[in-house]
This record gives structure tokens, C-alpha cells and sequence, in this order.
């Protein structure tokens, strides 16, 4: 729902639900601080990222059209335990940020 209302801040806190939903299964109440603290400067990027943008309807679309297909294959992967595409899907994920925020700097 958030994409197709071009709903920045709710796309981004759902993300953040989804990586915080995996913290907490490590039931590690530091781990879970952590990526908190970590994904509260993740969020802060990712709202920067979208600020300005031309046609956000269509990047925002692109973008997270990408991170839910990603987040559905890392689920995919753990409920099969397959470690090696696991780790491979996780570090395209990384990537996809990566881009993303890189692309913003460089504008």
C-alpha cells in the first residue's frame, strides 16, 4: 500500500520492521540495540535519499520493488536453510543500499 502512495515514511518503517523482526529472534537484547541504533541512521539515509527526487513515484517504486523481492528471497532461504544463497541474496541487499545512498550523494 505504501508504494502505490508514493508513502515514503511508511515504506521505510516497514522496512525497519522487517530487519528488527530478525534481530529480535536472536533474542539478544544487545543485538537488538544495536541494529536498532544502526537502523535508525539507515532510516535517516533513506529518507535523505528520497528527498528531491524527480519522479519519486517511479523510484520509490524501482527501489523497494527490489528490497521486498529481496526481503521475500532471504525469507525463502532461511526457511529452506540454503547459507550460501542466503548469504549471496544478503549481500545484494547490502548493495541495492548501497547504490541507493551512493546515487544520492553523487546528485
Amino acid at each position: 500500500k505504501s508504494i502505490e502512495k508514493n508513502d515514503v515514511i511508511g515504506l521505510v518503517k516497514s522496512n525497519h520492521s522487517f530487519h528488527m523482526h530478525f534481530a529480535r529472534c536472536s533474542n539478544n537484547e544487545y543485538i537488538v540495540r544495536a541494529l536498532n541504533e544502526v537502523r535508525n541512521e539507515v532510516n535517516r539515509l533513506a529518507y535523505l535519499s528520497f528527498a528531491g527526487v524527480r519522479d519519486l513515484s517511479r523510484d520509490l517504486k524501482d527501489h523497494y520493488k527490489a528490497v521486498i523481492s529481496e526481503h521475500d528471497l532471504i525469507i525463502k532461504h532461511l526457511e529452506h536453510r540454503e547459507l550460501e544463497a542466503l548469504q549471496e541474496t544478503v549481500r545484494i541487499h547490502i548493495r541495492t543500499f548501497q547504490r541507493r545512498i551512493l546515487n544520492y550523494l553523487a546528485t
